[in-house]
């Protein structure tokens, strides 16, 4: 290398996405190259086509060294990417811990944000970067700041089941309500992946086990989420907590419906144990059995006759479980529907 620049070669020649010999010294942690580098003249800002300069790449590398240098040589420590991200959140994001204790310590702005309006405390709890996480909020870090959607730091956390890192924001007095745009909050965000150890913490910590979501599948509480993606362990625990069994969408869908449709036998199983309304319709008249006889469910379709619920009832078009277990073909439904000692010439078909 110290050739090549005694016989002048170019310190910023770049590559087709603008890399120059800096950056990529930088990004690969040869600090002893990039500061022969720069003495030969070559620019510290010199960025790649995103954005991104030599502090950039030493940052989202964890090149604590490279990094140092490149401060201590005037790098611009909020320069950021064309998506917004500086040096700081790049290295939150992959918890590269030494790095960001160092550019805090030079006066890296702890709240720049990306486009998304997520700061570095944000992507370090998505990612579960509990170190990180912990140093930011030493330093004075928003705790409640909240990206673009409404979501903060606690509310990614659960959803992504990084349990320590809600519990430490929990302890420094993050709010357990704070909702995203859709009103979903912490705990309807870990009962929707079924994140049963997060679930439990946030109970215990007295979140509100009835805040329904508002958008998309509006008036879904946690318990409605956990039953639609057959989360068993997660409804077992939170009717245990006294979870409202009968609340239900704006359709009228409750969780025994959604959990019938989707065909989830565990699940079906443990609320008809604690006993809501087995025939309960929908705003089209369906009921549970009727969802469950249209999708093929036939296990859930047995525990809902062992529980007497009415194969007479029909939707707003008339028709039947027996009807749409015939009509989509689902034999070994239609022979246990038929089964029920009624009269089968009334069930079949719309009236």
């Amino acid at each position: 290398m110290g050739l090549l620049l005694e016989k002048d070669a170019k310190t910023e020649a770049a590559e087709s996405d603008g890399a120059t010999a800096p950056y990529v010294a930088a990004y690969n942690g040869h600090s002893e190259v990039v500061e022969l580098l720069l003495e030969k003249g070559a620019t510290v800002e010199a960025a790649v086509s995103s954005g991104a300069t030599a502090l950039y790449g030493a940052a989202y590398n964890g090149r604590t060294e490279v990094v140092k240098l490149l401060l201590e040589k005037g790098a611009n420590i909020e320069a950021a990417i064309g998506a917004g991200a500086t040096a700081l959140y790049i290295a939150a994001e992959f918890g590269h811990l030494e790095v960001v204790a160092l550019i805090l310590e030079k006066g890296a702005n702890i709240e720049a944000a990306r486009n998304t309006e997520a700061t570095a405390l944000y992507i370090a709890a998505q990612n579960g970067c509990l170190e990180v996480v912990a140093l930011l909020l030493e330093k004075g870090a928003n705790i409640g700041a909240s990206e673009s959607a409404g979501a903060t730091a606690l509310y990614v956390a659960a959803y992504n089941g990084h349990t320590e890192v809600v519990w430490l924001l929990l302890e420094r007095g993050a709010n357990i309500e704070a909702a995203v745009s859709s009103g979903a909050t912490a705990l309807y965000g870990a009962a929707y992946n079924g994140r049963m150890g997060l679930v439990k913490l946030l109970l215990e910590k007295g979140a509100n086990i009835e805040v329904a979501i508002s958008a998309g599948a509006a008036g879904a509480t946690a318990l409605y989420i956990a039953a639609e993606f057959g989360h068993s362990e997660v409804v077992g625990l939170l009717l245990g907590k006294g979870a409202k069994i009968e609340t239900a969408l704006s359709t009228g869908a409750t969780p025994l419906y959604i959990a019938a449709q989707r065909g989830h036998i565990r699940v079906v199983e443990l609320l008809l144990e604690d006993g809501p309304n087995i025939d309960t319709a929908i705003s089209t008249g369906a009921t549970a059995l009727y969802v469950a006889a249209e999708f093929g469910n036939l296990g859930v379709v047995e525990l809902l006759l062992e529980k007497s619920a009415n194969t007479e009832a029909r939707n707003i078009d008339g028709e039947t479980a027996v009807g749409i277990a015939a009509s989509n073909g689902h034999k070994e439904v239609l022979l246990e529907l038929l089964s029920v000692p009624k009269s089968v010439g009334m069930r079949i078909g719309k009236t």
